[in-house]
């Protein structure tokens, strides 16, 4: 369990009868054969693969002892979550139950296991579908809370799935957790529910943790590209933040939704994107209808989806957008979770965001890869702000502050050094049809400071802390900006964490200059437990540096280490 100031893991323990962890036991069995060498799925599917069944085992001595066995997998949309709760009952032949916070969702597991294990009986339980008899149950999070206070749920479940378990954290649906079966497993793209609350308190450890970066960076999701769109709204005098991360609608409505900003989105789509299959992002229902329409006047094929329309609808103009019928798909937030269209390119982006977990899920609908699809991307429009009202930028989600028009926020290492090169070079760099990599360079505006003070290092000890492997005899420069760190003032990558507390900025293909960088950064956090060891700056400075160089010289590291009595993990007292 992480070991620091986070909310209490609150499942309860429970006796479970030998019979039942015997039962589970063989289905680990089972697990284990199939992927002793590897499954079917992707290379980064088969390593989270191998830390379920790292998780299965774990989970078998806890139920053994009276405990709970929960923990969450967290890998960004379309990197195959889905696929992988399917595969990994499938290995297992456990029953299990899938929980889902919408309908449209759970009939995706629903597909993904009939196609993965015909052999399976799977059932679905909904409106539509009152079916609890399968193997395998689907249903929604809305279904099974009454149920579950009806006693209406099976009580032979092995394996529970949370899709979307930041959606599972609720006061109603909390009551789920603990008390539905053997086994709890969290899907997620985003472990916070919001700023303040996260899913540690239901869900015990981390299985697996792959966030979008490193998604994108290993060519799992497609590249991403940003333009601004400055749209010269003067809303310096206004306030459309409420608390720190929701938007408020109606004064965004009143001084957003007006002629002149959405025909400036118009114009941008129409002069570089016609054609391209796009996904407007809208303020509010009436916001999406009077877009979509706005572009039908301009001969674009466009519609709008949101809650007023029925399922049927709904599913209809989806459909028509997939197959090509539609170009333009115009929405509040109803496609901003559980929508993996295969087709969208392109976000036009006019709703302002202040939650991080919301903006993720935002680029996530682009960000898809396909075969022939260059990258996904994402027009900001930028209207005047004071500091303090700045939204959220995909620019700030990945740490950036300077962007060219056009230009590549996140790719493989190759692909931004080779576009780079081009730049310098002042070759032309296609984005689509007539539009350009801009040469030019500009700044977005930074978001305003964080309440947390990241000179205190207590604090950037407990932050540090929060990532369970963290261990300086097995540390490299890649391993620390990947790391995911969760504490409740701090929750992101080091890559944010060195920004933040030291202001250093990460770019492709500098790990020797940030080598030392990281090697200061780590002695001030530790600096007064490893003076109080006796630690001399020199030492860890040769430590430091042989474990962010080969990893033959790990050994030697190791034993300077143990010579300085540096312990491999500090702690945060």
């Amino acid at each position: 369990m992480l070991n620091i100031p986070m909310p209490e893991f609150k499942c309860p323990a429970k006796h479970i009868p030998s019979d039942r962890i015997e039962r589970l036991r063989d289905a680990v069995r089972r697990f284990e054969s199939r992927y002793k060498t590897g499954g079917p799925l992707w290379d980064h599917q088969n390593s989270a693969m191998g830390a379920v069944g790292s998780f299965f085992n774990d989970s078998l001595e806890k139920l053994a002892a009276g405990q709970a066995a929960s923990g969450a997998i967290v890998m960004p949309t379309g990197s195959g979550k889905t696929a992988l709760a399917a595969e990994i009952i499938k290995a297992t032949g456990a029953r299990a139950l899938i929980l889902a916070p919408t309908v449209k969702i759970a009939l995706q597991h629903y597909d993904e296991l009939r196609e993965r294990a015909p052999e399976f009986d799977v059932s679905m339980f909904y409106a539509d579908s009152k079916d609890l008899g399968g193997s395998v149950i689907v249903t929604t999070y809305q279904s099974a809370v009454p149920l579950f206070k009806a006693g209406g749920l099976p009580d032979d479940i092995d394996l529970i799935f949370y899709d979307e378990a930041h959606r599972s954290i609720s006061t109603v649906r909390s009551d789920l957790h603990g008390n539905l079966g053997l086994v709890e497993i969290g899907l997620t793209a985003t472990p916070a529910f919001s700023e303040d609350r996260h899913i540690w308190g239901a869900f015990e450890r981390v299985i697996y943790n792959m966030d979008i970066r490193e998604t994108v960076e290993l060519g799992i999701l497609a590249p991403l590209r940003g333009f601004v769109v400055e749209t010269n709204v003067d809303l310096t005098g206004v306030s459309l933040k409420i608390g720190r991360e929701f938007l408020n609608e109606v004064d965004a409505e009143k001084h957003l939704n007006i002629f002149a900003r959405n025909k400036s989105a118009r114009d941008f789509y129409l002069d570089g994107f016609r054609g391209v299959p796009a996904v407007a992002f809208c303020i509010t229902k009436k916001h999406a209808e009077e877009f979509a329409a706005l572009l039908r006047s301009s001969d674009v094929r466009a519609d709008f989806v949101h809650s007023g329309l029925s399922n049927e609808e709904r599913e209809s103009r989806l459909a028509a957008y997939e197959n090509g019928s539609l170009d333009v798909i115009t929405t509040r937030d109803v496609l901003i979770e559980g929508w993996d269209s295969k087709r969208a390119v392109l976000e036009l982006n006019l709703r302002p965001t202040y939650s991080r977990v919301v903006k993720t899920h935002m680029v996530g609908r682009v960000a898809r890869a396909r075969e022939g699809k260059e990258a996904g991307i994402i027009a900001e429009f930028q209207d005047l702000y004071q500091r303090s009202q700045q939204p959220l930028l995909v620019y700030h989600l990945f740490d950036e502050i300077e962007y060219r028009q056009g230009g590549l926020v996140v790719a493989p290492e190759s692909r931004i050094r080779q576009e780079k090169e081009k730049i310098e070079r002042k070759e032309n760099v296609r984005v689509t049809g007539k539009l350009s990599v801009s040469y030019e360079v500009k700044k977005v505006m930074e978001l305003e400071p964080t309440n947390a003070d990241f000179n205190d290092k207590k604090l950037l000890r407990e932050i540090i802390n929060t990532h369970e492997d963290f261990d300086f005899t097995n540390l490299s420069v890649q391993d620390f900006l990947k790391m995911h760190f969760n504490h409740p003032q701090f929750h992101g990558t080091g890559i944010t964490l060195l920004h933040k507390a030291f202001g250093i900025r990460h770019t492709q293909g500098t790990d020797l200059r940030l080598a030392e960088d990281l090697q200061n950064f780590l002695w001030y956090v530790f600096e007064d437990e490893l003076s109080s060891r006796n630690v001399r700056l020199s030492d860890f400075s040769d430590v430091m540096g042989l474990s962010f160089g080969d990893s033959e010289y790990l050994k030697t590291a190791e034993e300077l280490i143990d010579g300085a009595r540096l312990p491999r993990r500090l702690s945060v007292a």
